[in-house]
């Protein structure tokens, strides 16, 4: 039998190969019919290491929901969709509980959609505390600002939640209408807040060269993220992906039309930005990296924080690890 022209191969929907593909498959709509990992045939030991925020080792990635309903032009939702579906409280800590069972000790919770529906993301939480889960976990993947409230930062942090991060993307109301973000600069002061009051590290993800982007406006993005009380920041340039509205809008100023997602990265310029040059862009990630990191008010402040959390050494790692994205090329180069 040769692959992949030989069944049961050519009828599975879904599938790309070199030369040929076969139909796209329909969506799994039910994704609570999902089988849980088979963590039983791994040996966690040979995979001890785990993310630098994290506080205990090994770590489960788990997934509480496929897809996403916001139109932010960037955002390439290739994979699964504009249709959200997410499983049922009860349905995700059972997950939990079988990660625990398998020897996982903490979580990461990888959805960039968790908070969809405000009352479902509180009611698992709820659902944590009730079972008594107790696992330490995180939302590194950047929840919505528009899409919480002060109880959910209050019971997620009670269910085991230490550590969060938030998609702000700019600092700016103007370019966030642009790129239907919707969200808004006082949407995202408030959610830092009450971050804050219920003890969160908190993490900022910020983008420049925006559609609509002036100098200006990048300015207000380094400056929002100097003004709030966050624990790490992080400043990528603009990359219009394959198959996103903004890549469509930019394709006119892209150099090569190659589909090998390989290419597209912030340290690769492989489209002119109309309205900035190559140059231009990393001197402007430079420079916010150096407005957040180089007030000696955050360097004390970070250094208490960390200290009072016992994770002086493990936050510090981490802050040195964003050298790769740009933050020791920010003070290295001025």
């Amino acid at each position: 039998m040769s692959w992949p022209t030989a069944e049961p191969f050519a009828e599975i929907g879904g599938l790309t190969w070199a030369g040929g593909e076969t139909p796209s498959r329909a969506l799994i709509t039910d994704v609570n019919s999902l089988a849980m990992g088979a963590w039983d045939q791994f040996d966690l030991g040979r995979y001890r290491q785990t993310s630098l925020v994290a506080h205990t080792a090994p770590v489960a990635d788990l997934e509480f929901s496929r897809g996403c309903r916001a139109r932010c032009v960037y955002c390439t939702k290739g994979v699964f969709g504009d249709a959200w579906r997410a499983k049922a409280p009860e349905r995700f800590v059972d997950e939990v509980e079988h990660a625990r069972a398998a020897g996982f000790r903490a979580f990461n919770l990888v959805d960039d959609s968790f908070t969809t529906i405000t009352s479902q993301a509180i009611a698992t939480c709820e659902e944590l505390i009730r079972r008594d889960v107790r696992m330490p976990w995180t939302l590194t993947n950047g929840i919505r600002v528009a899409n919480v409230n002060e109880e959910f930062f209050r019971v997620a942090r009670r269910a085991g939640c230490y550590l969060l991060a938030f998609g702000f993307e700019s600092g700016s109301d103007e370019v966030l209408k642009r790129i239907k973000k919707g969200a808004t600069v006082r949407q995202a002061r408030r959610a830092v807040a009450w971050a804050r009051k219920y003890g969160f590290t908190i993490l900022g993800y910020f983008m420049v060269g925006l559609p609509g982007e002036r100098r200006d406006t990048i300015r207000e993005t380094a400056e929002l993220a100097a003004s709030l009380d966050l624990d790490f920041a992080k400043f990528s340039i603009t990359m219009p992906l394959p198959g996103t509205p903004l890549y469509r809008e930019w394709a006119p100023y892209i150099r090569d039309s190659n589909y090998d997602f390989s290419i597209h990265r912030p340290d690769n310029g492989l489209y002119e930005h109309p309205d900035f040059t190559w140059p231009e862009l990393e001197a402007s990630a430079r420079e916010a990296y150096r407005t957040f990191y180089g007030r000696p008010s955050y360097v004390l402040r970070q250094l208490r924080r960390s200290a009072e959390r016992g994770q002086l050494l493990r936050e510090a790692r981490y802050t040195l690890a964003l050298g790769a994205t740009g933050l020791m090329s920010a003070f290295a180069r001025r």
